[in-house]
C-alpha cells in the first residue's frame, strides 16, 4: 500500500522488481537508506514521500515486530499505510 498510492501496479512492479531482488528484510531497507531507495523508486509518483514512509515503516517493523511482518490482522492494520482493501470483483 505504501508504494501503490497514486501509481499503477505496472509502474510499481517495474520500479520495485530490481529493488526487491536486493532487499529482503526491513533491516536491509533501513541499511539501504532513504536516498538510495529514492534512486530505485523515482519513477513512481510521490517517490520522496513514499521513500520516507517505507523507511519509517521498516523501522516500526523492526522495533515492534522484530523485523517481521505481523501475521495478525489487527497488528497489520495498526501499521501506518495499511488498510483493508475491498475486493475487486
Amino acid at each position: 500500500m505504501v508504494l501503490s498510492a497514486q501509481a499503477t501496479d505496472v509502474g510499481v512492479n517495474r520500479a520495485t522488481g530490481p529493488l526487491f531482488k536486493l532487499i529482503k528484510t526491513p533491516q536491509q531497507m533501513v541499511a539501504l537508506g532513504e536516498k538510495k531507495l529514492i534512486d530505485h523508486i523515482k519513477t513512481i509518483g510521490l517517490f520522496r514521500t513514499k521513500a520516507k514512509n517505507v523507511i519509517g515503516l521498516s523501522h516500526l517493523l523492526i522495533e515492534r515486530h522484530g523485523g517481521e511482518v505481523p501475521r495478525d490482522h489487527a497488528a497489520l492494520q495498526d501499521l501506518p499505510a495499511s488498510a483493508a482493501r475491498p475486493p475487486t470483483w
